[in-house]
């Protein structure tokens, strides 16, 4: 078995929450669909032709908070540009007869809590495993893209196309560096997924901040949503105490160890 982990950073991040409406609301951490965009992009996929080879079944993605963030909410004006005379500030609503206001819409930004300092960053690490022979070619095409050094095909981003990011930090865990294990009271470094967990024996520590959040999970081809789930992790970037009701995987390599599970 074999995992390629990578750390992904940037100054802004932006994960619009797929069932908000007149504002645009942020995940904490990335979406799996999100994430395997970001796959995509370093390896050069087209727009909207990996969601079938990046499904729930041909692939394993985790993740994990690396820095405490936090949200903030700016008001952004969208302008409906059909002609040159809508850059003003307002469209031509031919119904009325008359240029109509954009509306000011909340847009919650997540940033690094000192955003001045130059190495705080709103960071993640993301894992990735292929299961099928679908999958395959893009893992492997991953592996020579990092082989290579830090280059991405595409530019990458946190969300939003404007909050650009860069790859800071990649490995590969195989062979004996890849340990599945099972029920077990363990610390877990990625986020979990709420149905893997027994909450009645999860432990909060003093200094924990516990987030549980609804992420999507998978699309169609046509990009329409096919699940989401509950997702639990902590804000402050400690690892969470659980008692596990599946199999988790534990990494080892260059005596670091990290205890991961995968979104599902």
């Amino acid at each position: 078995m074999e995992v390629l982990a990578f750390n992904i950073c940037g100054k802004f991040a932006h994960f619009r929450k797929f069932y908000s409406n007149s504002s645009a609301l942020t995940h904490f951490i990335p979406p799996r669909t999100t994430i395997i965009g970001i796959i995509a992009a370093i390896i050069g996929l087209e727009r909207d032709s990996y969601y079938e080879d990046f499904s729930l079944e041909n692939c394993d993605i985790g993740i994990r908070l690396l820095s405490k963030v936090k949200k903030t909410i700016q008001k952004l004006k969208y302008l409906k540009v059909e002609s040159l005379k809508d850059l003003n500030g307002s469209y031509y609503d031919p119904r009325q007869l008359q240029f109509i206001a954009n509306t000011m819409v909340p847009f919650e930004v997540l940033s690094p809590l000192n955003i001045r300092e130059n190495n705080n960053f709103v960071s993640y690490r993301i894992y990735y495993h292929s299961k099928t022979e679908k999958n395959d070619p893009h893992f492997e095409k991953l592996k020579k893209q990092f082989a290579k050094g830090k280059e991405c095909y595409y530019p990458l981003s946190l969300g939003s196309a404007n909050f650009t990011a860069f790859i800071d930090d990649y490995s590969l865990y195989s062979g004996n560096e890849v340990t599945i294990k099972h029920n077990s009271n363990i610390k877990i470094d990625s986020a979990i997924p709420k149905e893997y967990l027994d909450l009645e024996e999860l432990k909060i520590g003093l200094k924990s901040h516990i987030i549980q959040e609804t992420l999507p999970m998978d699309f169609d081809k046509e990009r329409y949503l096919k699940s989401h789930s509950e997702i639990l992790f902590d804000l402050n970037c400690y690892p969470l105490s659980v008692k596990m009701k599946s199999d988790y995987i534990s990494l080892q390599k260059n005596s670091k160890n990290e205890n991961i599970v995968f979104m599902q």
